[in-house]
């Protein structure tokens, strides 16, 4: 029988999506966080949200799935620079750009796979606390980092009682060779 897993089994791809490496993502990064060390949870904090920041100042908006995905069951997936090109992304290319940003700079992150959605965490290096944040609202103007966490918060507990969470490490499925074709 099949369960709910088993429509995430190309889930862990989503990995060689986070480009930390490209120059031009890496470039974005260090300029939104100019310098600010992250080897600490404070560090990891800031930036973060000095990310969130600087792409809502950028312009970055959510777009909602096109309706093709709900017809043919196909999710498109943006790489990140095509995400900061077009100034907008669904919630699984937000969370891929958010984490190549993260990644870029040394915050370690995870893709977070639920019900028709995904966003993304900082996991904090000292403490090991798994921060989830909703990147679709980093374009509204009405809502802070602070409470994009709370949002996704709540959201994982939801997902969780429902055993509908499945979360992605990036870092492990690289050291595996998930790691884009080019």
């Amino acid at each position: 029988q099949l369960d709910w897993y088993d429509s995430l089994e190309n889930g862990y791809m989503l990995a060689a999506f986070v480009t930390k490496d490209d120059p031009q993502v890496n470039n974005v990064a260090k300029r939104l966080v100019s310098g600010l060390s992250t080897d600490t949870d404070s560090g990891a904090i800031q930036a973060a949200y000095k990310i969130f920041n600087g792409l809502y100042f950028y312009g970055m908006n959510y777009v909602s799935e096109p309706s093709t995905y709900w017809t043919a069951d196909a999710q498109s997936v943006q790489f990140p620079l095509e995400t900061l090109k077009n100034q907008s992304g669904n919630c699984v290319d937000l969370s891929v750009l958010f984490s190549s940003l993260l990644e870029a700079v040394g915050v370690h992150t995870e893709l977070l796979l639920s019900t028709g959605h995904c966003q993304f965490a900082i996991v904090l290096p000292e403490s090991g606390t798994i921060y989830p944040v909703e990147a679709t609202v980093v374009g509204s103007p009405s809502i802070t980092f602070v409470q994009a966490v709370r949002y996704a918060e709540k959201w994982k507990q939801q997902q969780l009682n429902k055993g509908t969470y499945y979360p992605i490490d990036g870092e492990s499925l690289w050291a595996a060779g998930m790691v884009p074709a080019w």
